[in-house]
Order: structure tokens, then sequence, then C-alpha cells
């Protein structure tokens, strides 16, 4: 099937806006467009570029028929998320008061996927509960978390006399 390529007077400059591109797969339909101007065939244009024909047919369909725009990707479905995006911010409170409720020690990833399990019907993998988090911004590094019967002062009493034990025996040995 032969496809008439015809471009308008007005069209843009396609190799300047290939050199402005940041997304590497407009960049190439952008060249595309720039060598189809040039008067190339589309299987030349294909050719010169690595693509299939096929592919060089719709994008100069998807440019005419929309434009500039008709060259960006489009909109990819994709797996449905376990938490649906307006449970999210429910499901970050959620998390934040696991935490908070906890005594000794520090929320776990099992924990935050046993939540997710019971609480939201969302199964994550070990690894994934971290990826979600991470995403909803809560991947933090916490410090070492304290036992509940820790005494403090008895602490500072012991870090006291540690550091005197520590410079007697640096002065004897310095000697």
């Amino acid at each position: 099937m032969y496809i008439e390529v015809v471009f308008e007077e007005n069209c843009p400059d396609f190799k300047k806006l290939s050199k402005q591109e940041p997304h590497p797969e407009k960049r190439v339909r952008l060249i595309a467009m720039a060598l189809l101007k040039e008067k190339k065939k589309i299987g030349e244009t294909a050719k010169a570029l690595g693509v299939g024909r096929r592919a060089v047919g719709k994008w100069y369909h998807r440019y005419k028929k929309n434009g500039l725009d008709g060259l960006s990707n489009l909109p990819r479905s994709g797996r449905k998320p376990n938490i649906p995006r307006d449970k999210e911010e429910e499901f970050l409170q959620r998390v934040v008061a696991l935490q908070t409720e906890k005594t000794g020690g520090r929320v776990t990833g099992y924990d935050i996927q046993d939540m997710a399990l019971n609480e939201f019907g969302a199964a994550y993998a070990d690894d994934s509960i971290y990826t979600v988090l991470k995403r909803l911004g809560l991947a933090w590094i916490t410090s070492r978390s304290q036992h509940p019967k820790a005494d403090p002062e008895a602490q500072r009493a012991f870090k006291k006399t540690l550091n005197k034990k520590l410079s007697e025996v640096c002065q004897r040995e310095s000697i």
C-alpha cells in the first residue's frame, strides 16, 4: 500500500525540534518526519532509523491527525495497582500509625505486608512492598531502636567512666 507523504508549507523544522526533544522515542519520530519532509520514501526512512515501515507510516498518520502531539508516546494501560490511587493516602497514614503504635523496635516490611493484606486486601511480595513505600515517599533510614527498659541515665554514667578509663590507657601507652 502506497502512502502519499505531503507536508504543509508552514510545518515545523523537525530537525531543530529533535535536537531539543528530551524523550528519545519522540526524538526518533521527529527525525523520521524530517526525513519524510526531505522527500525520502517511508521505506528509506524506516531503514535509516532501523524501524519497520509500518511504524513510520503510523507516525506520519498520527502527525497528520494530531500534529506534534501525535508523535508523543500514547498512554499505556499497564497493571492496576494493588492499592487504588484514591486509597494511597489512607495507606500512607496507616503505615505511619503502625510505626507509632509499635512499642520496642521498628516496623518491618513484613508488618506492612500483613497490614496491607488485612486492611486493604493488597498482597505484596517482599521486595514489592519496599518499592511501594519508596514511591509513596516513605523510604526512610531510622536510628537504632532502643529497648523499652533502657536507662538513659545509666548509659550516660557508663560513657563517662568509659572515657576516663580509655584516656588512662592511652596515656600509659604513649609513655
